[in-house]
C-alpha cells in the first residue's frame, strides 16, 4: 500500500504514516484490505466557516476546534470510505488550562451535518487519539457539564438562586 500526500509512504511496511500533523496506524484488516493498491491519503483543516451542511448552533460549539477532513483514495482517485478494519487516527489537541483530558471527545460529522459521539479518545503528549473504521470529518472538542454527567448515566441538574439583599446569588450545577 502506498499512502501519500504528495509524497509516497510505504502504509503496509510502516507502524505509522503521517500527513501534516495527523498520524495514521492501519491494523492489519486495513493493510491486507489495501494490499497491493497505491492510495492517497489527506488530512486537512478546516474551519467550521468552512463546512456547508451544519447548523449555526454546532458551528458555534465547535468555536476554533479545528475540523479534520480525512479521505484516502485509490489510483483512480475514488474516495475509499469504508475499511475491514480500525484505524487509529492521532490528531493534536491543547488542552485549556484545568481541562481534564477523559473529558475530551472526538465528533464524527456526516453529510448531513449530524454529529456522532467517539468518546473512547486518548490523550497522549498533546494528541487526541481515536479508531475508525471510515473517513470523514471529524473534530476533537470537550463535553459540557450535561454531557459528562449523561456519559456516567447521570442527570445534570443546574440550580440558580437570585440575590437578595442578604446574600449574593449563585448557580450550582450537579450531577444526580
Amino acid at each position: 500500500v502506498t499512502a501519500s500526500s504528495g509524497e509516497a509512504m510505504e502504509l503496509g511496511e510502516a507502524d505509522e504514516v503521517t500527513v501534516g500533523d495527523v498520524t495514521f496506524a492501519a491494523d492489519a484488516s486495513v493493510t491486507e484490505q489495501l494490499a497491493g493498491e497505491s492510495v492517497y491519503l489527506s488530512a486537512e483543516s478546516q474551519d467550521a466557516s468552512d463546512i456547508d451542511n451544519i447548523s449555526d448552533e454546532l458551528a458555534e460549539r465547535i468555536g476554533d476546534d479545528p475540523i479534520y477532513d480525512i479521505t484516502i483514495k485509490n489510483e483512480s482517485m475514488e474516495d475509499i470510505s469504508n475499511f475491514d478494519g480500525w484505524i487509529t487516527v492521532s490528531v493534536p489537541y491543547e488542552l485549556a488550562d484545568g481541562e481534564d483530558p477523559d473529558n475530551i471527545v472526538v465528533w464524527y460529522i456526516d453529510e448531513e451535518g449530524n454529529v456522532i459521539e467517539i468518546t473512547d479518545v486518548e490523550y497522549r503528549d498533546g494528541y487526541a487519539i481515536f479508531k475508525t473504521n471510515h473517513f470523514s470529518k471529524y473534530c476533537v472538542t470537550r463535553m459540557t457539564s450535561a454531557e459528562i454527567c449523561a456519559k456516567y448515566g447521570h442527570n445534570y441538574i443546574d440550580t440558580s438562586v437570585p440575590a437578595t439583599c442578604a446574600t449574593d446569588g449563585y448557580t450550582a450545577e450537579r450531577c444526580k
